[in-house]
């Protein structure tokens, strides 16, 4: 078998790759943990016949202004006023809400709620729920979501998030770089490793897309197989000569 061009650089960026990998993973994996989670502590709650358009935060630290927003859509032809009732996570108990709003015709009315560092359970999660009664013929409508919370201080979680969707990227980018320019990418092992590193990379990549939407049930799945793919390529890097 033919020596790579530069083993250790080829070495660093498989530790490179891998590591951004795994924060990628850490990153859409708590997301997807934290609206999972909410969907059950809220599990006994009424369900709406629409789903709520819900902006909540994927983060938060204690120097954040901790808030998340409805945004209640009327859809029909004369005002209406709904009742919106939020349920928030709290150490001692549900933190239950009901607000009367009135939303002219065809109109959105943005609707937000604090939160305090009291509304976190789990040790990290801050859950909530916000249904929407239905009114004139306006449907009601529900939805849920988690929020990660870190308790740290001088940062903010969308900052946090930032950084670490950055260091996810720069360590899939260049640990890829790193690895394919000093691999023999002619032999056939090797082209298949960097087939699967790419694919790998697609799935996180679809992962950090499903956190930011909010869906957590293909959230879980692609987890999985990422989590599949990370083993089955660090097997291969083990148990096949000359890796790496």
């Amino acid at each position: 078998m033919m020596k790579p061009r530069n083993k250790p650089l080829r070495a660093l960026g498989l530790i490179l790759f891998f590591a951004g990998i795994l924060l990628g993973m850490g990153l859409f994996g708590s997301s997807v943990w934290a609206d999972l989670e909410s969907n059950f502590y809220f599990g006994y709650g009424v369900k709406g016949n629409k789903t709520v358009n819900l902006s909540c935060p994927p983060m938060l630290t204690v120097s954040d202004s901790k808030s998340f927003t409805a945004y209640i859509h009327n859809t029909t032809d004369r005002l209406v006023e709904p009742s919106i009732q939020t349920d928030i996570s709290n150490i001692l108990a549900v933190r239950s809400d009901r607000t009367k709003i009135s939303v002219a015709a065809h109109q959105t009315v943005p609707v937000s709620w604090q939160l305090t560092t009291d509304d976190v359970v789990f040790g990290h999660l801050i859950l909530v729920h916000v249904f929407q009664f239905p009114a004139f013929v306006l449907p009601s409508a529900d939805a849920n979501c988690g929020i990660v919370f870190l308790n740290l201080t001088g940062v903010t979680g969308m900052q946090v998030f930032i950084l670490a969707l950055l260091g996810t990227l720069l360590g899939i980018a260049g640990g890829l770089t790193l690895w394919g320019c000093n691999s023999r990418l002619l032999e056939g092992h090797i082209r298949q490793q960097m087939l699967g590193m790419v694919f790998l990379s697609v799935i996180v990549a679809v992962g950090l897309l499903l956190s930011w939407v909010g869906w957590w049930g293909p959230g879980v799945l692609v987890f999985t197989l990422a989590s599949l793919m990370v083993i089955i390529l660090l097997a291969r890097y083990v148990l096949e000569p000359g890796q790496p």
